[in-house]
């Protein structure tokens, strides 16, 4: 799909990039969320990071049902994005003492 195509912005099953559509717009074109039933929202689920006294600052990818999200010193989640679920991980051991 080329950037910004209306396929690509139309995709609401998946956040492919940083601001959602390759043009960045961090638009969601889902409807079922709307100003009468914004209040029913609640937490699904979370995912407890094992990086506690690092900033985490990240746009986690989700693609096909998985989402991915990097933390402190460059490690990578796979996440079911339903359930929260971990599906993988990776650890670069990155050495956390030159941070």
């Amino acid at each position: 799909m080329p950037p910004g195509s209306p396929a690509q912005n139309q995709d609401s099953a998946n956040w492919l990039s940083y601001g959602r559509t390759y043009d960045e717009q961090r638009f969601s074109p889902l409807k079922k969320i709307n100003a009468e039933n914004v209040q029913q929202l609640g937490l699904a689920w979370s995912f407890d990071l094992d990086t506690a006294r690092r900033v985490q600052e990240a746009t986690p990818l989700v693609i096909d049902g998985v989402m991915y999200v990097s933390s402190a010193w460059s490690k990578v989640f796979a996440l079911n994005a339903a359930t929260g679920e971990r599906i993988w991980s990776y650890d670069p051991k990155v050495p956390g003492e030159s941070g």
